[in-house]
């Protein structure tokens, strides 16, 4: 879900989705798990593209 509210420009959503996939996948693999890492990218890439939306 988080992907699809991305790619639609709602990065509002799509961060709570991101940040609870995240959560998820933290609890059932470690921190250092592959996917856990992407799912972190993910949040940042979106926070980063927020911040940027804001100061345009």
């Amino acid at each position: 879900m988080g992907q699809i509210y991305q790619d639609q420009g709602n990065l509002e959503k799509a961060a709570k989705y991101f940040k609870k996939t995240l959560e998820i996948a933290i609890k059932l693999f470690n921190e250092n798990h592959p996917l856990v890492t992407r799912l972190a990218n993910k949040l940042k890439t979106i926070s980063q593209g927020g911040a940027k939306k804001f100061y345009d």
